[in-house]
Formats: structure tokens, sequence, C-alpha cells
């Protein structure tokens, strides 16, 4: 619940905030920002207790969710409207390909460092934690990286300004 709350109403806000101007790389960077502080603290709070895990999970949960709408849009911005439907298709088959992926190794990592109860909650928990956190930051550095660097993009619409119309 504290991670699934979040990841409803945080594509709500982001629109709003690409709505009122702010870019949309700011809100990617923020996010993946939001995304590592949040599994860093839940990494934190894992052996401390589940109130302060909720707190995190909460804010991991804002993270994921003011991206998850934002990533569609900016990639079906880049097609022209007659290929729209089928990477509308493509993008949610491997979303949710990947998601399951995830989920089942995540799961078979945490199953791996599982001896009794404690074990698995706060070895495999750690691990788990520091991986998704190191790749979390790897895709921050990317998308900070990449931020910078100009997008050409094509309107099938407009000619070129080399092209003549007749």
């Amino acid at each position: 619940m504290f991670l699934t709350l979040p990841v409803l109403v945080a594509p709500l806000v982001a629109g709003r905030l690409v709505a009122r101007g702010t870019g949309v790389d700011k809100v990617f960077v923020r996010s993946i920002a939001l995304l590592v502080a949040g599994l860093v603290a839940t990494g934190a709070a894992a052996p401390v207790g589940q109130a302060w895990m909720a707190l995190s999970m909460a804010v991991v949960g804002v993270g994921f969710g003011l991206q998850a709408g934002l990533v569609d849009g900016e990639a079906l911005a880049q097609l022209p409207d007659s290929e729209a439907g089928m990477a509308a298709g493509w993008v949610n088959t491997v979303r949710l390909g990947t998601e399951a992926i995830g989920v089942s190794l995540f799961g078979s990592l945490f199953a791996s460092f599982a001896g009794d109860t404690t074990h698995a909650s706060r070895q495999g928990f750690a691990v788990i934690t520091i991986g998704t956190v190191v790749l979390a930051a790897a895709v921050g550095v990317a998308s900070a990286f990449l931020r910078g660097r100009p997008r050409p993009r094509k309107d099938p619409a407009r000619p070129a300004a080399d092209t003549e119309v007749r």
C-alpha cells in the first residue's frame, strides 16, 4: 500500500508539473533521485522496523510514479502518428515482460539468501536493495549525461527546409 498509492498519485502530479512548464527531463532526473534516496532509506530502515520502511517505500513510490506516464509520452512523441498505436503496444509488452523478469530475478535472489527468516529478511533485502540502488544510480548518471545532448525531432507533417513544396 505504501508503495502503490504514491505510484497512483504521482503521475497526476508529474502531468501538472509538465503542464506548468517544468521540463520532462527535470522530472525524470528528480524521479530517479527520489528512487535512489528511497531505496537507500529502505535498505537502512530494514533493521529498524516497518514504520520507517513504510515512509521510505512511499518515497520509492513517488520516484517511480513521477516518471511512469511521462516515459510513454516521450517515447511515443518521437514517432509519427501512424506508428503510435503499434509503439504503444510494444512499450507495454516490453514493460510487462521486463517487470516479470525483474520480479522473478529479485525473488530468486531473495530466496537464495533464505536460511531462516531473520537471515532472509536482513541479508537478502540488503543485497537486493544495494543492487537496485547501484542500478538506479547508473541510470540516473546516464540520464543526466544524455539530458544535455540535443535530440532531433522528426515532424512528418512539415517538409524539410531544403524541400520544395508544390
